[in-house]
């Protein structure tokens, strides 16, 4: 049978354990935690800058569209100019995934990087 002091340092083991895994520093100070808040804003406030500039130009490509197909002179001509802007659209969402993959990856070296700097601080 353990005795009450191991039963207590194991216990207090696995809580810690427990936080760690939630991601709850203990060590971690309020200003690391403040920078790596504003880093992560940073990245999103990028990111999301840029998605609502390529929103934009997906509204102006439509608009282009629609005024163009107005204008066509026979159906040919409107089926041409609605496959160059089918075209178009699959060039920007071959962009949008690398974009979105470069994002998700930018986002994830900063994470691992400050995990690792506060993981090396502890031991």
């Amino acid at each position: 049978m353990e005795k009450p002091r191991e039963i207590f340092e194991t216990e207090l083991a696995e809580i810690r354990e427990e936080l760690l895994r939630l991601g709850v520093c203990p060590r971690e100070s309020v200003q690391q935690s403040s920078s790596l808040q504003q880093k992560l804003l940073e990245d999103w406030q990028q990111a999301s800058h840029y998605w609502l500039n390529r929103m934009q130009s997906e509204v102006a490509l439509w608009r282009a569209l629609l005024s163009k197909l107005t204008t066509a002179q026979s159906g040919t001509e409107a089926f041409d100019i609605y496959a160059k802007y089918v075209a178009e659209q699959t060039k920007m969402i071959m962009e949008d995934g690398y974009r979105l993959l470069g994002d998700f990856q930018h986002v994830t070296t900063n994470l691992t990087q400050i995990s690792t700097k506060e993981w090396l601080s502890r031991s």
